[in-house]
């Protein structure tokens, strides 16, 4: 009993201060920690993990979360499968998507801010995607552009000559400590030999409870209330 479970496990050092440089295409990150359990077509797992994008046209996001996710496959009959998850976790960081201005000539490197024009950010790593005249980049000194996650920069490389008329957006999460966001997702796809139908559910909100860094006091709180 118990010998068809499967666990899987990555443990690190989660409070080193530093993030991977962004100058390579493949990251060996320092903070993620997991652990799995699988068993038959069904898995859980809990600690840092990524959702992005399901199986469908609509509904396109990217994120590092931390929580719970769960996960099985249902075969309804010869032909008909039926795939489902959900996710509860925290959020790690707040989306942002810029639209660089670009100077002409100007490789580098480029200032990414936060939604309310913060300078002093960081960028969550591998979070990034880069798009130059709505083509997606590659990171690395030998692809397109490098970045400097602590920093909050983008440079790009020779192999990508910016001009005057590009037009250049940064997607990217970066850490953001004023309230905890908390999200869960919903998703199950039935498939057989001639249908697919795809149902997706996305969920972040602010928890108002849990404010992180960000102390208000009652004169505040009425402040905001008025």
């Amino acid at each position: 009993m118990g010998s068809d479970i499967e666990i899987l496990a990555a443990i690190s050092d989660n409070t080193i201060p530093i993030q991977p440089e962004g100058n390579t295409q493949q990251l060996q990150e320092f903070d993620r920690i997991f652990i799995q359990i699988s068993k038959d077509e069904h898995t859980i797992r809990a600690g840092d993990f990524e959702i992005g994008r399901p199986d469908s046209y609509f509904l396109n996001y990217f994120k590092r979360s931390q929580g719970v996710m769960y996960s099985n496959v249902t075969k309804l009959a010869p032909g008909k499968m039926l795939n489902s998850s959900g996710s509860f976790a925290i959020s790690k960081g707040k989306f942002r998507r810029q639209f660089i201005q670009q100077i002409e000539g100007n490789q580098g490197p480029y200032k990414l801010t936060g939604n309310d024009s913060e300078l002093f950010i960081i960028v969550l790593a591998n979070t990034e995607r880069v798009y130059l005249d709505g083509a997606l980049m590659n990171r690395g000194l030998e692809n397109d552009y490098v970045i400097d996650y602590n920093r909050g920069e983008v440079i790009f490389t020779a192999k990508r000559l910016i001009t005057k008329d590009a037009r250049i957006i940064v997607e990217f999460e970066y850490t953001d400590q004023n309230y905890l966001r908390s999200m869960y997702t919903v998703s199950s796809t039935y498939e057989d030999e001639r249908w697919k139908l795809d149902f997706n559910v996305f969920s972040e909100q602010d928890n108002k409870n849990s404010p992180g860094n960000q102390f208000l006091t009652d004169e505040d709180k009425l402040r905001w209330l008025s």
